[in-house]
């Protein structure tokens, strides 16, 4: 039997007319007579019955019929699955980031991804929180690494969470501490980092009650780690950017009781492509949830 077969036994039995199966699926009338004719003689029983009003099913034709539209829809979907595939096998994926997802969270992850779709271009977009949320906004960028929960007008899937670090030359008197709670921030110099007080870093202040003696505010965090060298203030980073500095120079303390959550998001009103769909199911294989979060509806 053949997928031809089954295609002109739904459309009659869904149209009821040789005629207008015919006319459907590009046939002469002959021809789908002839398939149907086959299809009966290779299973052996009388599927259809034709008279002057059309073709009918008949009670082995309706048992039938649920059977051949799974097998039909099954192979169209192996088709359109396949189809898929190729078509995220080229093109461009625009991705939008923070430096510590830049630095050491994507490279891993872009080299995996690119050698499954080694055709492709990736673009990475660095910058802010902020940034990062307006590229994405403004249809810059297909994805972005954000913080999660992400705002209402995206979609995003949790990734990993990290600690909140601060960041504090070794002559400063914190540097001896294990832990540090928000409350012994509050009479330090405090060097804004890039993300500003909008994110983590002011739902922190904000928690604890506390208002830092803001002293620089960089656009930059290897600026503000460069100004906690010179012992200007402290500053507060995710544990993975202190992979990048040695522990003479500055050291990164934890943050007590402050994570966060690192989500990959798209914008909710835009059609995922077949390369974005590819990068996210990439994404979720790898996630490092030990219970995966639910997606933000």
């Amino acid at each position: 039997m053949s997928m031809n077969e089954y295609r002109a036994f739904l459309s009659v039995a869904t149209l009821g007319s040789l005629t207008a199966a015919a006319t459907q699926l590009g046939y002469t009338q002959s021809g789908i007579s002839h398939l149907i004719a086959s299809f009966e003689s290779k299973t052996g029983l009388c599927l259809l019955v034709r008279n002057k009003k059309g073709a009918q099913l008949t009670p082995e034709g309706r048992l039938l019929l649920p059977y051949i539209q799974k097998i039909v829809d099954t192979e169209q979907a192996l088709r359109d699955t396949v189809s898929t595939l190729l078509d995220a096998q080229t093109g461009s994926l625009r991705i939008g980031t923070i430096s510590s997802i830049a630095i050491n969270y994507l490279p891993q992850i872009l080299k995996d991804f690119s050698r499954l779709h080694p055709q492709i271009t990736i673009t990475v977009n660095n910058g802010s929180y902020y940034d990062v949320e307006q590229a994405l906004l403004n249809d810059a960028t297909d994805c972005s690494f954000v913080t999660f929960p992400a705002r209402r007008e995206f979609s995003a899937i949790p990734l990993f969470k990290e600690r909140m670090m601060v960041i504090v030359n070794p002559q400063n008197p914190l540097s001896k501490e294990h832990e540090i709670t928000p409350s012994m921030l509050e009479n330090q110099d405090f060097i804004l980092p890039a993300e500003g007080s909008d994110y983590n870093i002011g739902y922190i202040f904000r928690e604890a009650k506390i208002c830092p003696q803001i002293r620089m505010i960089m656009r930059n965090d290897y600026a503000a780690v460069s100004m906690v060298r010179q012992n200007l203030g402290i500053t507060i980073l995710p544990e993975l950017f202190t992979d990048l500095f040695t522990s003479d120079e500055v050291l990164g303390i934890p943050l007590k009781n402050t994570e966060r959550t690192i989500a990959i998001a798209w914008r909710k009103a835009k059609t995922n492509s077949p390369l974005l769909q590819a990068f996210l199911n990439h994404l979720k294989s790898i996630q490092k949830w030990e219970f995966p979060l639910p997606e933000t509806p």
